[in-house]
């Protein structure tokens, strides 16, 4: 890898973290349950049922301060996915693992169907 890829990919790193930290102090300064700008799941608008994402933004915002059960009365989910993720960034063995990919894949099935019976 030259080291103009190198410094491109670490802005690209670098760039994604900043979005991050600034959507989550903008979402701890913001309940999404208060505003009306805050996007609405539109599969839930379309057909009444919750997707695996429904309750993510609010869970987001009560894990922000510290209310852990709100959190995941909102999205348990959310408490699987973070570290899934957070262990594929830092890890491709993860990442391009086919078992760790048809888990996840089961578990958000899983969980999709078991949240709207």
């Amino acid at each position: 890898m030259s080291d103009r890829d190198r410094l491109r990919r670490n802005l690209l790193a670098a760039m994604a973290v900043v979005a991050c930290v600034a959507g989550l102090v903008f979402l701890y300064f913001n309940n999404p349950q208060d505003l009306s700008g805050f996007p609405r799941c539109p599969f839930y608008a379309l057909t009444g049922y919750k997707c695996p994402g429904c309750g993510t933004l609010r869970a987001i915002h009560a894990a922000l301060h510290l209310r852990f059960s709100d959190a995941l009365r909102l999205n348990p989910i959310l408490f699987v996915a973070v570290p899934a993720m957070i262990a594929m960034l830092f890890s491709r063995k993860f990442a391009n693992n086919v078992i760790v990919g048809w888990t996840i894949l089961a578990v958000t099935l899983i969980y999709w169907v078991a949240r709207n019976i």
